[in-house]
């Protein structure tokens, strides 16, 4: 699952923290267009997979994350 970490009404790391808990064996991966550092403790600890700056999507090979963790 690719999932900003700004959304409408929820924010992406609640998301990602309940998807993963429901769904352990989900790959998520988190995308916005600030930086990791603007909130490294939070991707660390909602079971996200990974982060990706937005404007790097393109040159990621996803797959990557798609594998078993």
């Amino acid at each position: 699952m690719l999932l900003d970490v700004h959304l409408g009404g929820d924010d992406g790391f609640a998301v990602s923290d309940a998807v993963t808990r429901v769904r352990p064996d989900l790959a998520v991966v988190l995308t916005s267009v600030t930086n990791y550092e603007d909130f490294p403790e939070q991707i660390e600890s909602c079971g996200a997979r990974g982060f990706i700056r937005k404007e790097h999507l393109a040159r990621v090979d996803l797959a990557r994350f798609w594998q078993p963790a």
